[in-house]
């Protein structure tokens, strides 16, 4: 896909598989994709993307990697996110209820505000090292 720029894309009820959005993003424009709406996308990987306020809902994202991306405010609400990492992301005051299958680790990415369900948050204090007794 060289020499192939994307700006401001939808994609609607589409499967994406194995894209790099980084080489796709043509001078200046940080921003290719302006929707998905219940996408089934796997093997991507996102990196120094602005999704401030994105709505991610109801779509999967499965194997892929989301890197020092803006994801804040942005909506995961009923998404599967199998496999799916954050490094170094934004994630202040994004909704993750009712997503599965991620893994965020708590250190690497800024999270104040966001909102998980009560099971969900348990799982993420794996990366503290520490053991849980009910």
């Amino acid at each position: 896909m060289k020499d192939i720029s994307l700006l401001f894309s939808e994609f609607i009820e589409c499967t994406i598989v194995g894209v790099s959005w980084l080489d796709l993003q043509a001078g200046s424009i940080t921003f290719p994709i302006a929707k998905l709406q219940r996408c089934y996308l796997k093997y991507n990987d996102f990196e120094k993307m602005n999704f401030k306020k994105f709505d991610f809902e109801e779509s999967s994202i499965i194997d892929s990697n989301f890197v020092r991306c803006n994801l804040s405010e942005s909506n995961f609400k009923n998404c599967d996110l199998k496999n799916t990492h954050f490094a170094e992301c934004d994630l202040k005051k994004s909704d993750f209820r009712k997503a599965k299958g991620y893994e965020i680790n708590m250190m690497d990415n800024q999270v104040k505000g966001a909102k998980f369900t009560y099971i969900d948050a348990i799982n993420l204090l794996k990366y503290f090292d520490i053991v849980i007794e009910k």
